[in-house]
């Protein structure tokens, strides 16, 4: 990891711990979330995905290095060809309309990070869109507990591969 991921880290510690340790992740992470609401998460999360292709590009454009640019230019084209791939894979998984993506009920947490995002890239500073990318990592868990909770069941038998297999490629893996 880099100073500067550590050091984003380090200063907020105590809410790395409860996103690392939530339900919501575990549950992601072992592939039992319940169908429901990995949809609607998705949903949600789906809704600042623009914010944070801007704020990984200003991140790209403000950079102090070349290693850095490359190395977050490298998680940019991340971004848009596997991670797009998946969620793209996934609505159709789950028959998610063109309209519950263009105009969904957000969540206080979707518009948290809409703002973040936006409020980010406003400030032009390399040192904050890394904290930036760290702080959506945690809010993962907060727009899992913000949607209607985790569900018990696991993937129900025959349901296509989300995370370790098939077209997600082991996608929250690569995430971490």
């Amino acid at each position: 990891m880099t100073a500067a991921y550590e050091t984003c880290k380090s200063a907020c510690s105590e809410e790395w711990d409860a996103a690392v340790n939530h339900r919501f992740n575990r549950e992601l992470v072992s592939d039992t979330l319940d169908d429901k609401v990995l949809r609607k998460y998705l949903i949600q999360d789906w809704q600042y995905t623009d914010g944070f292709y801007s704020l990984l590009g200003q991140a790209v454009a403000s950079a102090d290095r070349l290693e850095s640019k490359i190395r977050l230019g490298r998680q940019l084209g991340f971004i848009a060809n596997d991670e797009d791939s998946y969620f793209r894979d996934r609505f159709r998984q789950f028959k998610v309309t063109p309209a519950e993506l263009d105009r969904p009920t957000l969540t206080p947490s979707s518009v948290g990070m809409a703002r973040l995002y936006a409020d980010t890239v406003d400030t032009r500073r390399y040192a904050e869109h890394t904290c930036g990318a760290l702080r959506r990592r945690i809010a993962v868990s907060r727009m899992g507990a913000a949607s209607d909770g985790p569900g018990q069941g696991s993937a129900p038998q025959g349901a296509e591969p989300r995370l370790g297999q098939g077209p997600s490629g082991g996608w929250v893996h690569r995430m971490g």
